[in-house]
């Protein structure tokens, strides 16, 4: 039998396990709101066996990655349960909203990382090898479609340029050794349709798409926590800093990544484990601006 054949195999496990049990949960939390809801217990034997078999096959990155995920899908199983138990039928309606929110986003994620698991072709051409990061190649044209949506429905979208402080810095020479668990913190903290580039062996440039910069910032904070809670590398520590703007309507990919790794590697040269927000003009407002000062 084949490796994908095996592989093919573990993800099959896993979805069945994993699906009826998820489908019951999302029944009771519709039909059961009045009589407390029905938990069913997701098995962690299935996702450690995929990850096994991922590891056997090299693809640390993947199996760290769908372990990751089914992490954050169970905290988020557990915190429901937990405030279903202690408040009953008072439990606050945000609260609930927001974990059946984390529930949902953690569970796709996990799918789609699953799905990843078995398409050998798109991992190839897709996926950073390295890192699971989506690939450097595909920044441009991603680039260009989120510019049209914006230009024509005003969408909002955010950047955030996340750079390794240790890898910056060269307190670490061993690149994979940090880069790896990077991608993976930020890897589980995305949602279904936002996308990660790896820029270069210190940079990772992430774009969230219908986010604005309060959403962005979140997304980096719940990144920084995620980093905080992994052990320490060759005595560096996980740190990060970022960069957070909202590209302005006909500034480029290029224009925008050079704006914001001057804004890191200059303004913030001594800044570590922190992030700044980089307030962009369109070329309108740099010429009225111009024209102001002229005045």
């Amino acid at each position: 039998m084949s490796e994908n054949s095996d592989l093919k195999r573990y993800v099959e496990s896993v979805v069945a396990n994993y699906g009826a049990c998820y489908e019951k949960l999302i029944m009771s939390l519709i039909f059961d709101q009045d009589k407390g809801y029905d938990i069913p217990e997701f098995n962690e034997e299935p996702i450690k066996s995929l990850a096994g078999q991922l590891q056997a096959e090299r693809k640390d990155v993947l199996a760290n990655t769908v372990l990751s995920d089914f992490e954050s899908f169970n905290k988020a199983v557990d915190r429901l349960e937990n405030l279903s138990r202690a408040l009953g039928q008072a439990e606050p309606s945000g609260e609930k909203r927001d974990i059946v929110q984390n529930i949902v986003d953690s569970y796709g994620r996990l799918i789609v990382h699953l799905r990843s698991c078995v398409e050998e072709q798109k991992s190839a051409t897709e996926v950073d090898s390295d890192t699971g990061l989506r690939a450097e190649e595909f920044m441009v044209s991603d680039y260009k479609k989120e510019m049209e949506r914006f230009e024509r429905d005003g969408q909002a979208f955010c950047f955030c340029l996340i750079r390794s402080d240790a890898l910056w810095s060269g307190d670490v020479t061993d690149v994979l050794s940090i880069i790896k668990p990077v991608a993976q913190g930020i890897l589980s903290n995305l949602r279904l349709f936002d996308d990660a580039y790896r820029v270069d062996d210190s940079y990772v440039l992430v774009s969230l798409k219908h986010t604005g910069v309060t959403g962005a910032v979140k997304f980096f904070e719940r990144v920084q926590r995620n980093f905080a809670s992994m052990p320490k590398n060759e005595g560096a520590s996980l740190s990060i800093t970022g960069c957070i703007t909202e590209p302005v309507s006909g500034q480029s990919l290029e224009d925008s990544i050079a704006d914001m790794r001057k804004d890191l590697d200059v303004e913030c040269k001594d800044v570590r484990d922190d992030y700044i927000i980089m307030s962009e003009s369109s070329d309108l407002q740099n010429f009225l601006n111009i024209e102001e000062e002229t005045k």
